[in-house]
């Protein structure tokens, strides 16, 4: 038993699965937050909104620098994402 879990550790040290996974979590929370401050400007009564250009300013930077994160993701995962929306 002791032999399959120091077998099992090495592996996911090896293939870096924590940190990848600690990656994905960190630019998925990124990306709600995100969406939630805008959904939560778009919710609100039009006169209680902010300026929209002031809001794209804002906003403009965070885009750009979440759609700038390269994420690692095997090609059979990037094929079944294909699959689905076609």
């Amino acid at each position: 038993m002791s032999f399959s879990i120091a077998i099992f550790t090495g592996l996911v040290k090896i293939y870096q699965i924590q940190e990848r996974l600690e990656e994905y979590i960190q630019l998925k929370q990124e990306w709600i937050t995100f969406c939630v401050n805008i959904a939560s400007e778009i919710q609100l009564p039009v006169g209680q909104r902010r300026d929209a250009l002031k809001l794209i300013k804002d906003y403009k930077g965070k885009y750009l620098d979440l759609l700038n994160i390269d994420v690692d993701i095997s090609r059979d995962i990037k094929e079944q994402a294909l699959e689905n929306l076609y």
